[in-house]
């Protein structure tokens, strides 16, 4: 529903000013990992886990601990946004003073969601975090191109209230569970402390890696070439909008049974969420790069050689997180989250070299190849490891055998 709505931005308010809205949108998704400081990675596997063991003591206290922490955070950020417009570059600090504010009610969500993933259902929190914000913006952004609003500060905001809607909605979802589990307030023990920046730095790497290429293309690119940069990146977006639905599915299912230390479950966990995966989002590569020439058009972009090539490359680049699977999720579920986030700060420090070297000497297509070889290392890396260490093959080898 987000890669919808930002596709029907980008059609209706032209490439250029998407760009500024790209920039603000991806900061924000930098910023909201930085304010959650690992809490829903730590909520979704802490509250499954004291559910079986203590009855759910302690977990309201938890979630509140999480929740203070990325107040505190925000409100930093926010202070050093706002200098940045007074005393700074004032239309970057006005972007990134957008963004943070957007990263605070993201990470306000997110911690609840976890939370409502554990109460209710994996089903009615992807409809909470993905459907309801998302089609919100949707149908405010149409009344309001209506009127002839085309700012992307502006769209911003609105999206800004759709996630603050989103957030009201889920507090009252998950009111009762974190009722019945108090205390309301306990302190925070030294591994809960230890294992929440790992959490919290892996998150972060991950996501500031994802958004690495979009943020130097601020930089690197002229605002046109920008615009259908951040496009096609969003659409390649789609190629892994299956494996995160596999994901949300099979999530709490993988912290219970490695709490259990059952391997084979966790293998046919695994193997569940690539038989899930991986037909889908190739099929969906396929359709994208197929009919690129009928849907770039829509957007005021001449699909030529450049740009398919781009799509093409950036469509590779998330196929390969699909083919290696959910290793990711098993990392941060069976102790392996200090690996992982070692991998992806030195997967970030690499691509940030090698992206401003290429993007200088070789523009967009620079940018984009890096990307697909940096998946591609990082993911054969990560998945070595996990099944070292679990004991677990996530990647697509197992449909094969």
């Amino acid at each position: 529903m987000q890669s919808f709505a930002l596709f029907v931005v980008a059609a209706l308010i032209g490439i250029d000013e998407f760009g500024r809205f790209a920039f603000m949108f991806g900061g924000a998704q930098v910023m909201t990992v930085f304010f959650e400081a690992g809490s829903p990675l730590l909520l979704l596997r802490v509250l499954p886990a004291r559910d079986v063991a203590a009855g759910g003591w302690g977990s309201a206290a938890l979630v509140i601990r999480c929740l203070l922490r990325t107040l505190v955070l925000a409100l930093a950020s926010l202070v050093l946004a706002t200098a940045l417009l007074v005393w700074g570059n004032a239309e970057i600090g006005r972007e990134l003073l957008l963004a943070a504010l957007t990263g605070f009610l993201l990470s306000v969500l997110h911690n609840l969601i976890a939370v409502v993933r554990v109460a209710k259902s994996a089903i009615f929190s992807m409809l909470l975090n993905d459907v309801f914000p998302h089609l919100g913006f949707f149908l405010v952004l149409i009344v309001f191109i209506a009127l002839g609003g085309q700012s992307a500060e502006w769209l911003i905001l609105i999206y800004c209230f759709a996630v603050l809607v989103a957030v009201i909605l889920s507090i009252i979802s998950c009111k009762t569970y974190l009722v019945d589990r108090g205390p309301y307030w306990c302190d925070a023990g030294v591994g809960e402390v230890f294992r929440i920046s790992h959490f919290w730095g892996g998150a972060l790497s991950g996501a500031a890696l994802s958004q690495l290429d979009i943020m130097l293309a601020r930089v690197l690119l002229d605002e046109g070439m920008l615009g259908i940069y951040a496009l096609l990146r969003r659409t390649s977006n789609f190629v892994s909008m299956p494996q995160v639905i596999a994901n949300w599915t099979i999530n709490q299912q993988v912290a219970r049974e490695f709490q259990r230390r059952d391997i084979s479950a966790l293998q046919e966990l695994a193997n569940r969420g690539l038989a899930l995966a991986v037909p889908v989002s190739l099929s969906l590569l396929v359709l994208i790069a197929t009919f690129s020439v009928c849907w770039l058009p829509l957007f005021n972009v001449e699909p030529d050689r450049t740009v398919v090539s781009l799509l093409i490359i950036l469509l590779f680049a998330q196929a390969v997180n699909v083919l290696f699977g959910a290793n990711a999720l098993f990392a941060t579920q069976c102790d392996q989250e200090a690996y992982l986030f070692q991998l992806r700060l030195l997967t970030l420090a690499l691509s940030a070299a090698v992206m401003v070297l290429a993007g200088w000497l070789f523009g967009a297509m620079g940018l984009a190849l890096t990307v697909l070889f940096a998946m591609g290392i990082m993911n054969a890396a990560l998945s070595y490891r996990v099944r070292c260490e679990v004991g677990v093959w996530t990647t697509v080898r197992i449909l094969i055998i």
